[in-house]
């Protein structure tokens, strides 16, 4: 998710609606959840912490996001994609080193 502190991953969204008799599930509010259970969405890696919204949960992993702090000091830490000629592929994150392979379907 290519995000920043202010924008994007943790905004609440009172326009989505439901289908669901009773209106909305709280998951459809913050778009990080809204993303989070979308079938087929595996894991969500982040180039920021939201500072939108302080529920820890509205934020993925911190070993899945790259830049945890909104100072003049971001260092712009990175999330890399590599790709084996087998459809394999390795996330890592910038920061602190963390990866992960996942299996091409």
């Amino acid at each position: 998710m290519n995000n920043g502190p202010r924008k994007g991953m943790g905004q609440k969204d009172a326009t989505v609606k439901s289908t669901t008799p009773g209106g909305m599930r709280p998951y459809e509010k913050n778009s990080y959840l809204r993303l989070a259970k979308t079938p087929g969405v595996e894991d969500i890696w982040q180039g920021h912490l939201s500072l939108l919204d302080s529920d820890p949960s509205h934020n993925t992993s911190q070993n899945q996001i790259a830049n945890l702090e909104d100072t003049p000091n971001c260092t712009g830490n990175w999330i890399k994609a590599s790709i084996a000629p087998d459809g394999k592929f390795t996330i890592t994150n910038g920061r602190n080193g963390f990866s992960k392979t996942y299996t091409a379907r």
